[in-house]
C-alpha cells in the first residue's frame, strides 16, 4: 500500500522521494530550515533525514491533508488556514504563509468561496508587506472580479485603488471550445459574427468555423509542416464578408494573399511580409508592412498591390491596428521606444498626418479595437494591476473622457475585434489553468528519471516557465506572468524569491529562451529581441549588452568557462565575445566580434547549442532528426546521431530543452511520443561517446526548458497544464 510521508530538514534542493511510483509530492510546504516541510506518497521507498519532533506534531495533520488536496474537504482548508496564519503571525514567515495560501487557492476555490476569498487577500497583503507590488495587485484585483458577493472584503480591496471589474452589464458567453483545432486563431471574427477566421495548425491551411454549425471548411490545401513548410498566418475579412486577406509563408518567402469565400480562389496580392488587421470598403488592407528596411503601418491594394505607407513605428513589437467603421481614423498599439516594454494606443487620419497617444497611462495598453458605431473604441490594459478590458470614447478623432473599465478578466486573453451587432470577440488560451514548472526524480549515476513530473508549489500565481540553476545549485532562476513578465530568483536554502521587474520585463516578454547562469557566478544570460542581456542576479541589474543590428542570435548559452556567448546565428553557429561593462553592437554576420561557421543546411531547421561543461563541443541538431558535434577548435562538425526512419522525431527545444547533464556524461534532450490524445513526449539522453540514445523517462507531458540540477538529483521543465483554448463573445458593450 502507498505510504503517505513527510519529512524535515535542510531545504537545499526541492526533493523527490527515491522510487518509481512516487504519486502526490508537494515540495516545501513549511517553515525555515528546521521545519522546511517535503511530502510525497511512494512505495518501498526509505527515507533518511533529520527531523524535528515538535514541529511534526504541529505540522502532520494539516500538510499531509495539503499533500491530499485534490479528494479535501473544506475543513481542510481551514486547517491549511490557520497554519498559514500561524506561520505569518507567530513566525513572521509570510513567505511559507502564501504558499499555503496559493495552495488553498488551488484545490479548495469551488469548496468554499469565502475562505477562498480570505485567502486571497491576505495574499495580496503578504505580497504588498514583502514589496512584492505587482502580484499584490493582481491578488486584489482578482478578489474583486472573482468574489463579488463577498462584499466586505471586497471593499476592503477597492479602498486600496482596485477599480470595479465590471462598468456595465457586459456578459460572456462561450461560443467556441477551440480544442477542436491547436493554437490560436491568428484570425478574426466575420462582420455578421456567423464565422470565424483561423489558422489551422494541424495542416497550415487556413480555415474558417461556423459558429452556428460547427463545420470548419478550410480555404487552402498546400500548409505542410514537413520543410520547407507552408503555413497561414493572421487573416482580415473584408467589409462585405466575402473575401479574407491573409498572410502566408512558403519556406522563407512571405506573401500577402486573398481568398474569394464563394468560388474558394486564392490569389496574391504581393510577395512581401504584410499581416492584415482590416479592409476599406475600396478594397484596400490595412496592415504591417515589414521588410529589412523596417515596419511601416500601411495600405496595401487587394487588386494591384501598390503600398501607401501611413506611419512607421519605431518598433513592430506590440503594433496592431484597426480602421473606424467610417474609414476615416486608424487605432493602433505599439511598443512607443526601443528602450521601453509597455504598449501605447494612438489613433492617426487615415488620410495620414501624426499619430496622437489616447488613454495614455505608463500601464501596457494594446489590442484597440472601434466599436462599430465608432463613438468609443475599447482596449486591453494592466493599469488596474491585472488586465482588464476598458473603453475610452472618441469624437473626430479626440478622447473624450477618461477610460473606463468595462470587463475584469482579460488574463491569457487576445481580443479579436467586433462583429457588427457589437459583440466583442475575444479568445483565451490556458483559461483553466497555466504553464508551471514541474520536478522529475533524477539519478545522477544512471541518469535516470526516479519519479512522475511532480508540480513545484511557487508564489506566483499564473504562467511560470523557463527554469535554470545557478553553478553551485543554490538559486533557479525562472520567468514569472505576475501580470507582467518578470524574472524571478528563488534562493533554494530560504525560498525566498527577488523579482526584477521595469527592465526585466523589458528583456523577457517576447523571448523564448530561458535565462541561463554564467558558470561560477550569479550573473544571468537574459535573450531579447534586440539581443543578449548579462543581468546581475541578486540585483537585477544589467551588466552588459549586445545589440543584434540586422542580425539575430538565437539560443543564446555559455561557453564552458563563460568567456563567450553561443548561439544560433541566422544560417549560423557560432560565438561572440562577452563584453565587460559596455555595449557591444554586432552589425552584421562578417563582423570581425562573430566567430561562426556556415553549417546548418539552408533549408532545415535547427536547433541549439548544447555546450559540454568541461570539453566545449558544441552539439546541435537539424531536421527533427539529425544530431551534430562541433569542435571549435576546428570548425569541424560531425554526425553523432540519425533519428531511424519511422521512429519518432526530436522535440523542438523551445526554452531550450537540449542540455548536458553537470558532469558532461550526456546530452538531454525530449522526442515525441507516438500516441493518440493529447501530444506527448519523452526524455532521452544521449552517452557521450555512445552512437544511439536511451530513454531516461516513460511518457511524460508536452514540456520544455529541461534543466537538470548540478547535484544531478533532480530535474526540472515547464509543463502547459491542462491548458484550453476557447472563444469568448461580449456581449452588453455599448459604444455610447
Amino acid at each position: 500500500m502507498a505510504s503517505v510521508i513527510a519529512w524535515f530538514g535542510t531545504p537545499d534542493i526541492l526533493q523527490t522521494l527515491p522510487g518509481d511510483s512516487v504519486q502526490n509530492h508537494r515540495p516545501k510546504i513549511g517553515g525555515g530550515r528546521e521545519t522546511a516541510v517535503t511530502f510525497g506518497v511512494c512505495r518501498n521507498g526509505r527515507i533518511q533525514r533529520n527531523s524535528n519532533p515538535n514541529a511534526m506534531k504541529r505540522y502532520i495533520l494539516t500538510l499531509i491533508l495539503a499533500v491530499t488536496a485534490p479528494a479535501a474537504t473544506a475543513q481542510n482548508a481551514h486547517d491549511l488556514l490557520q497554519e498559514a496564519a500561524y506561520q505569518e503571525r507567530a513566525l513572521g514567515n509570510l513567505e511559507r504563509a502564501n504558499e499555503i495560501y496559493t495552495l488553498i487557492l488551488e484545490s479548495h476555490a469551488t469548496a468554499d468561496r469565502e475562505l477562498s476569498a480570505r485567502s486571497l487577500y491576505q495574499l495580496a497583503v503578504n505580497h504588498e508587506t514583502l514589496g512584492h507590488g505587482i502580484l499584490a495587485r493582481q491578488a486584489f484585483q482578482r478578489l474583486v472580479s472573482e468574489f463579488p458577493e463577498q462584499r466586505g472584503l471586497v471593499s476592503e480591496a477597492l479602498a486600496r485603488g482596485v477599480p470595479t471589474p465590471s462598468a456595465g452589464d457586459v456578459t460572456k458567453r462561450v461560443v467556441w471550445d477551440m480544442n477542436d483545432t491547436t493554437g490560436l486563431t491568428d484570425g478574426e471574427p466575420s462582420p455578421d459574427g456567423r464565422f470565424v477566421s483561423f489558422a489551422a495548425w494541424e495542416t497550415g491551411d487556413l480555415g474558417i468555423k461556423s459558429l452556428e454549425t460547427g463545420e470548419i471548411t478550410l480555404l487552402t490545401d498546400e500548409g505542410t509542416w514537413d520543410v520547407p513548410s507552408r503555413f497561414a498566418d493572421n487573416s482580415a475579412w473584408s467589409r462585405d464578408g466575402s473575401q479574407i486577406a491573409f498572410a502566408w509563408w512558403d519556406g522563407g518567402d512571405a506573401y500577402l494573399k486573398v481568398v474569394d469565400i464563394a468560388t474558394g480562389t486564392v490569389r496574391t496580392v504581393v510577395q512581401e511580409y504584410v499581416l492584415p488587421w482590416a479592409w476599406t470598403s475600396d478594397g484596400r488592407i490595412l496592415g504591417m508592412w515589414g521588410d529589412r528596411d523596417g515596419t511601416r503601418l500601411a495600405f496595401v491594394s487587394a487588386v494591384h498591390g501598390s503600398m501607401e505607407v501611413l506611419y512607421e513605428p519605431p518598433s513592430r513589437r506590440g503594433l496592431r491596428a484597426d480602421l473606424s467603421p467610417d474609414e476615416q481614423w486608424v487605432l493602433f498599439s505599439t511598443i512607443p521606444a526601443e528602450d521601453v516594454d509597455e504598449r501605447e494606443v494612438y489613433i492617426v487620419s487615415a488620410a495620414g498626418g501624426q499619430p496622437k497617444a489616447v488613454a495614455a497611462h505608463p500601464a501596457d495598453d494594446r489590442f484597440a479595437y472601434w466599436h462599430p458605431d465608432g463613438r468609443s473604441f475599447v482596449f486591453e490594459s494592466d493599469r488596474s494591476g491585472s488586465d482588464a478590458l476598458w473603453r475610452v470614447r472618441v469624437a473626430s478623432g479626440q478622447q473624450v473622457g477618461e477610460p473606463e473599465l468595462v470587463y475584469g478578466d482579460m488574463r491569457h486573453a487576445l481580443t479579436r475585434g467586433f462583429s457588427s451587432d457589437g459583440r466583442l470577440f475575444v479568445e483565451r488560451s490556458q483559461s483553466e489553468s497555466t504553464g508551471n514548472l514541474y520536478t522529475l526524480g533524477f539519478d545522477a549515476e544512471s541518469a535516470a528519471a526516479t519519479s512522475a513530473p511532480v508540480r513545484m508549489p511557487l508564489l506566483g500565481m499564473g504562467y511560470n516557465a523557463g527554469a535554470s540553476f545557478s553553478s553551485d545549485g543554490r538559486y533557479m532562476s525562472y520567468v514569472s506572468q505576475r501580470p507582467n513578465s518578470v524574472l524571478v530568483v528563488r534562493d533554494l536554502t530560504t525560498g525566498r524569491e527577488v523579482e526584477h521587474d521595469l527592465e526585466a520585463t523589458r528583456l523577457l516578454r517576447h523571448r523564448v529562451d530561458k535565462p541561463v547562469w554564467r558558470p561560477g557566478t550569479r550573473q544571468l544570460l537574459v535573450a531579447t529581441q534586440s539581443g543578449p542581456r548579462i543581468v546581475d542576479a541578486i540585483s537585477g541589474d544589467i551588466i552588459a549588452s549586445i545589440d543584434m543590428v540586422d542580425l539575430e542570435m538565437k539560443r543564446p548559452t555559455w561557453s564552458a568557462e563563460g568567456e563567450v556567448i553561443w548561439g544560433l546565428i541566422g544560417n549560423m553557429i557560432g560565438y561572440v565575445p562577452v563584453p565587460e561593462g559596455e555595449t557591444l553592437r554586432l552589425l552584421d554576420g562578417k563582423a570581425p566580434e562573430v566567430t561562426a561557421w556556415r553549417i546548418l543546411p539552408e533549408d532545415e531547421y535547427c536547433e541549439g547549442p548544447a555546450v559540454h561543461p568541461t570539453d566545449g563541443t558544441v552539439a546541435y541538431w537539424c531536421d527533427y532528426r539529425v544530431m551534430y558535434r562541433l569542435d571549435p577548435a576546428t570548425g569541424e562538425a560531425t554526425e553523432w546521431w540519425r533519428v531511424p526512419e519511422g521512429e519518432p522525431t526530436i522535440a523542438h527545444n523551445i526554452h531550450g530543452s537540449f542540455v548536458y547533464t553537470p558532469d558532461g556524461s550526456n546530452l538531454m534532450f525530449q522526442r515525441w511520443r507516438e500516441g493518440e490524445g493529447d501530444p506527448q513526449t519523452q526524455v532521452w539522453r544521449l552517452p557521450v561517446g555512445a552512437s544511439a540514445p536511451v530513454p531516461v523517462s516513460g511518457t511524460i507531458p508536452v514540456g520544455w526548458g529541461l534543466e537538470v540540477h548540478p547535484s544531478g538529483e533532480q530535474a526540472i521543465y515547464t509543463v502547459l497544464d491542462g491548458a484550453r483554448n476557447e472563444m469568448w463573445v461580449l456581449e452588453g458593450l455599448d459604444g455610447k
